[in-house]
């Protein structure tokens, strides 16, 4: 079994694996895997088939991943929910579908900002 999948993107660690036409840093998408000879084909190019162990995965950051480092920082988190309000939750799923944000500063959230007292 093989770590890689179709459609990862994956980097070249030295120049000219097995000679394929990859320079060392190439990024490229799996296009096939063959797991017989540990090898994948990158770019669908025909010399293109690389050795698992010239190729490392390029991470793929999740969605919500500048959210989920600021709410471990301590940020407060808010979602949107079915009625298109923002809610504030205390332990965020970061699911994919739904939307997060910080919670706004109380002078940020305020709609007559500047007009009223609320924050003086």
């Amino acid at each position: 079994m093989s770590k890689f999948k179709i459609g990862d993107k994956a980097r070249v660690l030295v120049d000219r694996p097995q000679s394929s036409i990859f320079e060392k840093g190439y990024i490229g998408k799996i296009t096939e895997i063959y797991i017989s000879d540990n090898s994948v084909r990158i770019d669908n190019k025909c010399a293109g088939r690389v050795n698992f162990k010239y190729i490392e995965l390029v991470s793929r950051p999740r969605k919500h991943a500048e959210l989920i480092h600021a709410w471990a920082d301590g940020e407060e988190i808010q979602f949107k929910n079915h009625n298109g309000e923002w809610e504030y939750t205390g332990n965020p799923s970061f699911y994919p579908h739904q939307e997060y944000r910080i919670k706004p500063s109380e002078q940020e959230s305020c709609e007559h900002c500047c007009k009223c007292k609320c924050h003086k």
